[in-house]
C-alpha cells in the first residue's frame, strides 16, 4: 500500500490566534474525508461511487503541528488505474476545481512554492524528477481522456467540496491545501474564491432527460443518475414537498435498472460544467 499525505492549513481571522470553530472545522474535515474517499476509490477502481464508507481508500488522521491549524492525513491506495502517486492525481484534479485568476491569491501560492521548494531544498530533492514530471504528463492525459468521468466526480463531490472552506468568512481568512510530504501546493482559497465555488447558474431553459438512476437517498431527495441524452451522470435534487411515496420512480429506476423521464434545469459551476440537475417532474419512460 503506498500512503499519501495531504494538509489542509487554515489561516488569517481567529485561526491565528489559535482558534477555530469547533462545528466549522468539523464540516471542514468531513468534506475533505469524503472527497478525498470518493476521488480515491475511482483512482483505485476506476469506478465512481456516491457513498464515501464504500471507498476502497484507506483514510487516516495524524496529529497537527503544534502552534498552527495544519492538518495532515494519510491516504492509503492499494493499485491504481493511473501509474502516478495519489497526490498527484488529486492535485490535477482539484486545482480544474478552483477559480484562478485572482491576484492576492497568486501571490499567496507563491510564496507557498517558495515553501515547497525549501523543503526540497532541505531533503535534498532541488527539482522535480523526470519521473515526476512524467507522471504529471500521465495524469493530465488521463484526465482529458476521462474528462465525462472527472465531471460526474466533480458533480457528486462539489457539497462536500465546498465544505472543505466553511471555516472562511467565520474563524480564518485562508484554506490552503497542501499535497504531500514537501506541500506542494494544490490551491488557496479566500471569501471572493469560495463565493465562485459555490455559485450556482442556473440554465434559463427547461430540459427534459431520460436516464437510470444510480444512487438515490428517499430522505435528502438526492441522488445519481445517468442519462444516455448526454452520455454521462450527474447528481439532482428533487424539489418536490412532502413525503415521497412508498415506490416513487427515482427508487424504481434504481432497483430496476429502467428509465425515467425527468423535466428540470441544470445547475452549472463556475467554468460552465454541471454541477447538478434539478428536477421539478419525474415520470417512468414507458416508450
Amino acid at each position: 500500500m503506498v500512503e499519501s499525505l495531504f494538509s489542509i492549513k487554515y489561516t488569517g481571522a481567529i485561526a491565528d490566534y489559535a482558534r477555530l470553530d469547533l462545528y466549522d472545522a468539523s464540516q471542514s474535515y468531513y468534506g475533505l474525508a469524503r472527497t478525498l474517499s470518493i476521488l480515491g476509490h475511482y483512482y483505485i477502481t476506476g469506478e465512481i461511487i456516491a457513498q464515501a464508507p464504500r471507498s476502497k481508500l484507506e483514510l487516516y488522521i495524524i496529529p497537527p503541528e503544534e502552534g498552527s491549524f495544519k492538518q495532515t492525513v494519510i491516504a492509503g491506495a492499494l493499485g491504481a488505474i493511473v501509474a502516478a502517486p495519489f497526490t498527484t492525481f488529486v492535485s490535477k484534479t482539484v486545482e480544474n476545481w478552483i477559480p484562478s485568476g485572482d491576484p492576492q491569491i497568486e501571490r499567496l501560492i507563491e510564496a507557498l512554492e517558495e515553501n515547497n521548494d525549501l523543503l526540497r531544498e532541505r531533503n535534498g530533492v532541488l527539482h522535480k524528477s523526470d519521473e515526476e514530471v512524467r507522471q504529471e504528463s500521465e495524469v493530465e492525459q488521463h484526465l482529458e481522456q476521462h474528462n465525462d468521468k472527472m465531471q460526474v466526480l466533480r458533480s457528486i463531490t462539489s457539497n462536500s467540496f465546498r465544505s472543505v472552506f466553511r471555516p472562511i468568512g467565520r474563524s480564518a481568512e485562508y484554506v490552503n491545501l497542501l499535497a504531500g510530504p514537501f506541500e506542494e501546493p494544490i490551491g488557496v482559497v479566500d471569501a471572493h474564491v469560495l463565493s465562485r465555488i459555490e455559485a450556482d447558474r442556473i440554465d434559463d431553459e427547461d430540459s427534459i432527460l431520460v436516464g437510470i438512476v444510480n444512487s438515490f437517498s428517499r430522505s435528502s431527495k438526492t441522488g445519481v443518475i445517468f442519462s444516455e441524452d448526454i452520455n454521462r451522470g450527474f447528481r439532482f435534487e428533487f424539489k418536490a414537498d412532502g413525503r415521497l411515496p412508498r415506490e416513487d420512480d427515482f427508487s424504481w429506476s434504481q432497483f430496476t435498472g429502467n428509465k425515467i423521464r425527468i423535466y428540470g434545469r441544470f445547475v452549472r459551476f463556475f467554468d460552465g460544467n454541471i454541477k447538478k440537475f434539478i428536477v421539478y417532474t419525474v415520470e417512468r419512460d414507458t416508450d
